[in-house]
């Protein structure tokens, strides 16, 4: 059935996931077919620990709920991007996700936590999922009665 759960699952530390070169071939054959998950781009190498020395921030953060490499290639075609930022796009991390509820509740993380320069617009819920709440209690998408009651489903699964 639907998992609203308030996931289980830990906030990624990027810091510990390995940064590929942002190609077609090689977002293949590191991502696969993985359907839910995360992932960041970069215009430039992160140096060693930590991302949020603010040295090589990801310039934007996004999700896929089913077609994570899809989604990841399409970023460099994508229309509501402008073209002068798409093509800064020299590398990327990623990290799969067990479901579309997990990979919002990190991408809402990773939009409020290191503020990518080309995000301008808070993290769309999964479709399907308007149970689904932003982690950060100051968000306006946060939703307190969502988040008691998906603990009460996620407590009987």
């Amino acid at each position: 059935g639907m998992n609203y759960g308030a996931s289980s699952e830990k906030v990624i530390n990027w810091d510990d996931i390995e940064t590929y070169s942002y190609d077609e071939a090689t977002i293949d054959r590191v991502v696969g077919t993985q359907e839910a998950g995360n992932y960041l781009l970069f215009s430039e190498i992160p140096p060693g620990k930590p991302l949020l020395g603010g040295l090589a921030m990801p310039l934007y953060a996004g999700r896929s709920d089913e077609g994570l490499a899809k989604e990841i290639k399409a970023k460099k075609y994508a229309d509501h991007l402008p073209q002068d930022q798409r093509k800064q796009f020299k590398y990327f991390k990623f990290c799969p996700a067990t479901n579309a509820v997990t990979a919002y509740h990190r991408e809402c993380s990773d939009f409020h936590n290191l503020n990518p320069r080309f995000n301008d617009e808070h993290p769309c819920k999964p479709k399907g999922n308007s149970q689904a709440s932003c982690p950060n209690s100051g968000c306006k998408h946060h939703d307190e009665s969502s988040e008691a009651a998906a603990k009460m489903y996620a407590g009987k699964m």
